[in-house]
């Protein structure tokens, strides 16, 4: 569900009253088998991902699914797994309407 900005600043200074600090936003986009938990922040620019474990958190590129922080911590048959699930399943649908719904003044308009 999208948030307006107004909703945003109320949820923001919730958390400053709250905790003292605005908390984190991020949401689970999905959970892939031996590799990890797929998650969208609301973030900056370029558009991308995050995939997180106990081991690892990497930053995924939207455009390409590559890999631009944290490491070659995947394995060649992970990176393809993930790709498959980006482009041939669901997942740049889900990631990309995630990154919209968190994101409203970084909009991705176009879904290549």
């Amino acid at each position: 569900m999208k948030k307006d900005f107004s909703e945003m600043i109320v949820s923001d200074i919730i958390d400053i009253l709250a905790f003292g600090f605005v908390m984190e936003r991020k949401a689970l986009v999905d959970t892939l088998h031996k590799i990890g938990d797929i998650q969208v922040y609301a973030d900056h620019n370029p558009p991308h991902f995050h995939i997180e474990t106990p081991e690892y958190k990497l930053s995924i590129d939207m455009g390409t699914c590559e890999i631009t922080k944290g490491g070659d911590c995947l394995s060649s048959k992970q990176r393809k797994n993930l790709q498959n699930w980006y482009f041939k399943q669901s997942g740049k649908m889900k990631v990309i309407s995630t990154w919209n719904a968190w994101n409203h003044d970084n909009q991705i308009l176009e879904v290549a």
